[in-house]
């Protein structure tokens, strides 16, 4: 099984208070660990993970780096957007209203035949469109 992870869900890795279903969250990352199934990330998970703990924690310029660091010790398999993941985002994104940010993680589990796991709640107002798209609290009983 292959599931596409979003910022909404890597970023409770990091900042555990004031966030919700920290404890799914790190659920999935500990079944992660067990070899249940492959996750994947585009490349922008990286920089909107750092950039939301940049900006709402006190973490110092070691620590968003070790984050950096702990993030690429996980071995996700990072895509990196060809022209077919690109055009299929921007189709997404015209099509839903959502930022092409948000829709490079739609068209990356339709490429990749993935679930997407999500806490966002702009984008969980397509799950009916995209049957794939998952709440984190859906993911524990299908993983």
């Amino acid at each position: 099984m292959k599931l596409i992870v979003d910022a909404s869900i890597g970023i409770k890795w990091f900042k555990k208070e004031d966030e919700k279903d920290v404890f799914m969250s790190m659920n999935l990352l500990k079944k992660y660990h067990a070899k249940d199934f492959e996750i994947l990330i585009p490349d922008l998970f990286l920089f909107e993970v750092i950039n939301a703990l940049c900006i709402n924690t006190s973490l110092s310029i070691k620590g968003l780096q070790d984050v950096f660091t702990k993030i690429m010790q996980l071995h996700f398999t990072v895509v990196i957007p060809d022209e077919q993941l690109f055009f299929s985002s921007i189709i997404i994104s015209k099509s839903t209203g959502l930022s092409l940010y948000d829709s490079i993680y739609i068209g990356a589990a339709q490429n990749y035949n993935a679930l997407l796991v999500t806490a966002d709640k702009k984008i969980l107002q397509n799950k009916n469109k995209y049957g794939f798209i998952k709440n984190i609290e859906e993911v524990g009983s299908i993983i």
